[in-house]
């Protein structure tokens, strides 16, 4: 009896509740009056249990007699009970998911030193959990401890690239088209995307002596980044299996493309 009384509780019943139920179990329908004799509390007290009980589909008033209570087929009560627990649960998943997403807030940190920004570049690539996105023509070397700690933590590290990249490290996907590294067309540029956490951006163009970036958790910043990297990889694999040629179909004659800016 005491470990239903337990299993009960834990449904959400009271100690009170739980004596009544099985009560009415026992001896089938009784007035408030037989109710509160049979579990020892005032008449006082027990219109206000049943009117809770009532509310929760434990007990039923007698059709034929507004003053009998009859408890609730166990079986009916137990259904009602995981409907009713399975239709919060998913309330809740829903609400507190729309609760956190309105909490969103943008974050944003201007990096000034390449130091800086590469022992922050490094952080994202070891505390990735699923997949990593990198544009550069940096070494991939710089990062190599970084890189080898995702690769054997089975983090998908995929990386497009203009120049050649050697890098030492098994396990990371490399797309590149191969152009010799030199200080004419090397751009000096680390965009990365840590799963849908963070997306760092940064460069030492032409003009600038030192290296600048910001890391962000902006959602659009983040898609942007993914998307380009693709795009990059795309474009690609559309030339090694066409041709050079490609890009004569496909250019749309911007200053981008002239190399006016």
């Amino acid at each position: 009896m005491d470990e239903l009384v337990i299993s009960l509780e834990g449904l959400g019943f009271s100690t009170l509740e739980c004596k009544i139920y099985l009560s009415l179990l026992d001896y089938g329908a009784m007035s408030p009056y037989q109710i509160a004799k049979k579990v020892d509390i005032s008449r006082s007290s027990i219109y206000n249990a049943l009117e809770h009980m009532v509310n929760k589909g434990m007990v039923e008033i007698v059709p034929e007699d507004t003053v009998m209570y009859i408890a609730q087929d166990p079986e009916i009560l137990i259904n009602k009970l995981e409907g009713d627990y399975k239709k919060n649960i998913n309330n809740a998943s829903v609400g507190l998911k729309r609760y956190l997403e309105t909490r969103y807030e943008e974050k944003y940190a201007i990096l000034n030193d390449r130091d800086i920004i590469l022992q922050k570049a490094g952080k994202m690539i070891r505390e990735a959990k699923q997949e990593i996105f990198i544009n550069t023509d940096m070494d991939l070397n710089e990062l190599l401890q970084d890189l080898k700690i995702a690769v054997n933590n089975n983090v998908r590290i995929i990386v497009f690239s203009f120049v050649k990249q050697e890098c030492n490290c098994q396990g990371v996907e490399i797309y590149s088209h191969n152009r010799e590294r030199n200080e004419k067309n090397t751009n000096h540029r680390l965009m990365l995307v840590a799963d849908d956490d963070l997306v760092l951006i940064a460069d030492n163009s032409t003009g600038r002596e030192k290296w600048t970036g910001t890391v962000s958790n902006n959602r659009l910043m983040k898609s942007i980044v993914r998307e380009h990297i693709h795009n990059d990889i795309y474009i690609l694999k559309i030339r090694d299996i066409y041709g050079k040629e490609i890009y004569d179909n496909i250019h749309i004659n911007t200053l981008l493309e002239t190399k006016k800016f």
